[in-house]
């Protein structure tokens, strides 16, 4: 039975040992140039991705719902606001 204690602590230090020891994964670092263009929602103003973007009329839209929004809007063919 005494061994068995002892087997069972041995065990629990050298797990907790190799814990301590193990060195982390390095973190993946994007590649420069890789990050993506981030334009505002001429509606809403959320910066979304260019690529997930949907362009009317040269302006930048979160989604159709927001074009919608803004095409109804009186004066929407202001300068940049």
């Amino acid at each position: 039975m005494r061994f068995l204690l002892i087997l069972i602590a041995v065990s629990i230090v050298a797990f907790y040992l190799r814990l301590l020891l193990k060195k982390p994964a390095p973190l993946k670092k994007s590649k420069p140039g890789s990050t993506e263009k981030m334009i505002p929602c001429k509606q809403c103003k959320l910066h979304i991705p260019i690529n997930e973007a949907i362009q009317k009329n040269g302006n930048h839209f979160c989604c159709e719902a927001h074009y919608s929004e803004w095409q109804a809007k009186p004066n929407q063919h202001r300068s940049n606001d």
